[in-house]
Formats: C-alpha cells, structure tokens, sequence
C-alpha cells in the first residue's frame, strides 16, 4: 500500500487500521535474527494479498520495532485483540486507541504528524513520523 504525506491524516483518521508488530513478543527481548525473522514471515504472509499494508518503523517503550500499518474491512476491537493474542503483543494501536488482549483500551485522542523523528514514541511509515495521542489515565 503506497502511503504518503498528502493522505496519511485522511488515512489516519478512517476507522479501519490496526498497527502491530511482531517482534519482541510480551515484552520479552528477542535477537535481532529472531525478529526479523517474524517480521519477515509476517510481510510474506501479508503478501498473499488478501490485505492492504504498509511496513512501518516504530520506536515503542524504548525499543525499535519493525512493524506493519494493516488496512481493514471493517474494525472491531475483538479483531485487535486477537491480534494482539496471536502475535504475543501487550497491545496494538488502532484509531481506537492501545487495545490490549484482555479487549480493554486506552483510548486515542488524537494524531499528531511530526515534521521530524520525534524522541519519545512514533510511528514511521515511508519517512511520515505520527503518534497516537492515547489517554492512559482511562481504560475502556
């Protein structure tokens, strides 16, 4: 999926995207061969073509991770949390917020579009730097 900076708020702001990686899986430290592996393996099953994605570049808790930006028929946050379940994640990002494997969220606030690598977290796909704004003194 060709992603750039002209659509990437309008892409952000539809209701039918998931952001996941599949490395360091709950918070454990894998190597860097172990990670790209999954990765790679993620990409190629991805590949088949029977979804629209984006491989992004993300900066999450202090670590680097490879990840994809998922484009979805439709959202339920029951599709999230089987991501997260299946892929071994604490969470996953969606315009809903951080979706958990438990179903709860925190809930997003808002986008914002960094002009430059920001130094907190982010998520970059094809040289876009963007955050989730998420509110994590409410969980829904």
């Amino acid at each position: 999926m060709k992603i750039n900076k002209y659509h990437i708020k309008d892409l952000l702001n539809d209701p039918y995207w998931i952001i996941f990686s599949v490395q360091n899986p709950v918070r454990t430290k894998m190597s860097a061969v172990a990670n790209d592996h999954a990765h790679r393996v993620l990409i190629t099953t991805l590949s088949l073509g029977l979804h629209k994605f984006a491989e992004t570049k993300g900066h999450y808790a202090g670590k680097s991770e490879l990840g994809v930006f998922l484009k979805t028929n439709q959202y339920k946050r029951i599709v999230a949390r089987a991501i997260a379940i299946a892929y071994r994640q604490e969470s996953v990002l969606t315009h809903e917020g951080l979706v958990y494997q438990d179903g709860s969220c925190h809930p997003a606030t808002g986008i914002t579009i960094h002009p430059s690598r920001p130094s907190g977290d982010y998520t970059e796909i094809n040289g876009i730097y963007f955050s989730v704004d998420i509110d994590f003194s409410k969980k829904i």
